[in-house]
This record gives C-alpha cells, structure tokens and sequence, in this order.
C-alpha cells in the first residue's frame, strides 16, 4: 500500500507553476499512461487555521485533464526535478486562461489531482501550496 502524503511546495500569487511527482502503480511501478482512463484536478483555498474548510478557485475546480498530458511512460530525469535520481512520470503546468490558479498571497492552497485507472481504482496526489 502506498503512503499518503501531501506535497509542500511555495508559489507566486497571480501566477501558475508546474506540479511534478512520481506516481506509482498498484505493482510499485510507475504508473503508465496507458493504465488511465480519466484525470482532473482542483485547486482550493484553504481557511487560515482550519484546513478542512477548503474553497474551490474559480476556473480550477474539477477540471478534466487528458492523462497522456499530464503522465510519462517512462521516469523523467531533467532539471525540474532534483528530489532523486530516479525522477518523475506526472507533470501538470496548471493553466492561467481560466482564471489565476493562487490569486491571494500569504494564503495556502491545496491541489488535488484524481486519476482513475483501467481497473477502476482511483488515485489521488495531493500538493499543499503558500501563495508568496
């Protein structure tokens, strides 16, 4: 079973980022395109002080996403990611056209990323994000 886990990152208010990770299979392998058949994502603001009171940001809120556009068949190894040598297979630029993604500094956000695979199982990557 995978560990849940929730990424910390830092980003610009009014601007976007890219959001990287290593997405791991049912069999601790990475997880391939091929095995998904849906993804989106949220972003919400989250309440000074109490996490769980979360407001979705408009234009980002379950957004669909093409899994070949956001998932690697093979590991990633370039300058974007220097966590480890083994690297990463998700990748998301989060888009701007819809509205900022992190419209409020010194706030905190949260990005939620849902994929389902063939199989039905879902999978869910999380990142925890301060606006500066």
């Amino acid at each position: 079973m995978q560990q849940a886990r929730e990424f910390p990152g830092v980003v610009f208010a009014g601007g976007s980022c890219q959001l990287l990770a290593r997405v791991l299979g049912d069999d601790a392998e990475p997880l391939d395109p091929a095995q998904v058949v849906a993804a989106e994502y949220t972003i919400e603001q989250l309440a000074p002080g109490d996490p769980q009171a979360a407001e979705p940001v408009p234009g980002h809120d379950h957004v669909a996403l093409t899994p070949g556009d956001v998932l690697f068949a093979a590991l990633q190894t370039d300058a974007r990611w220097d966590l480890d040598t083994q690297g990463y297979n998700f990748r998301h630029a989060i888009p701007t056209a819809s509205g900022e993604p992190f419209p409020q500094a010194e706030c905190e956000y949260r990005a939620t990323y849902r994929l389902t695979t063939v199989s039905g199982t879902p999978i869910v990557i999380r990142f925890r994000l301060r606006a500066l």
